[in-house]
């Protein structure tokens, strides 16, 4: 009896593949010379990389678990692996971010206010908290509650930013509209996912064991 193939992109072959894309992104797209405009498309193909990443990985474990089949099994088993290329994404996008700075920093700093640098600098140190405890040895050291407060904090502190950021910029871009939404619709896909997988009050009354 032949065994079940497993997908060719599992584990830490998922990141490794987002980097080389994201190498060969960063050569290909700026062309012959770095210049702003190719710095600012360069932003807005990884922070869109980054919420795609940041997506699965937020609705990785509801989803199996009202949805479970051979897609969201895929989904929760590689979420540390998503979570770690959301990181990395993000990583890319804070460098191009500086390049963007140093090439027209005039206008960088005409659009970036000082609230951006403290709520970026705070989902920044989410991120790199999040992906350092993303080990078995670095959350054992952490500590269970501590660990699932830091998680919980971080990506719902990531997940407001990627709607205010999107929302943000609706106004004189619509094509930001329907990532706000999306990004608005993940908590409301993760609330149902976690609503319609938990036992109701019948199914519980029927299950517990009679004395």
């Amino acid at each position: 009896m032949d065994t079940p193939r497993k997908p060719w992109i599992e584990g830490w072959a998922l990141p490794a593949w987002v980097g080389l894309a994201l190498a060969l992104l960063s050569v290909a797209v700026p062309g012959g010379g770095l210049t702003s405009d190719g710095a600012r498309l360069m932003i807005r193909i990884t922070a869109r990389s980054s919420f795609l990443l940041f997506a699965a990985a937020f609705l990785a474990g509801p989803l199996y678990q009202r949805w479970p089949c051979g897609a969201t099994a895929w989904l929760r088993r590689n979420r540390r692996y998503l979570g770690l290329s959301f990181a990395l994404s993000h990583a890319v996008h804070g460098a191009w971010v500086l390049v963007y700075a140093r090439l027209d920093p005039q206008l960088f700093h005409a659009m970036v206010k000082s609230a951006n640098y403290v709520l970026g600098g705070i989902g920044y140190g989410f991120i790199v908290s999040l992906a350092a405890t993303s080990f078995e040895r670095t959350a054992a050291l952490l500590g269970q509650r501590n660990w699932q407060r830091l998680h919980w904090l971080g990506t719902h502190y990531l997940w407001l930013q990627f709607v205010v950021s999107f929302a943000r910029r609706a106004p004189a871009d619509p094509f930001y509209c329907p990532l706000a939404a999306c990004a608005l619709a993940l908590v409301v896909v993760r609330l149902y996912c976690r609503w319609a997988a938990a036992p109701s009050p019948t199914r519980l009354a029927i299950e517990l064991p009679r004395e």
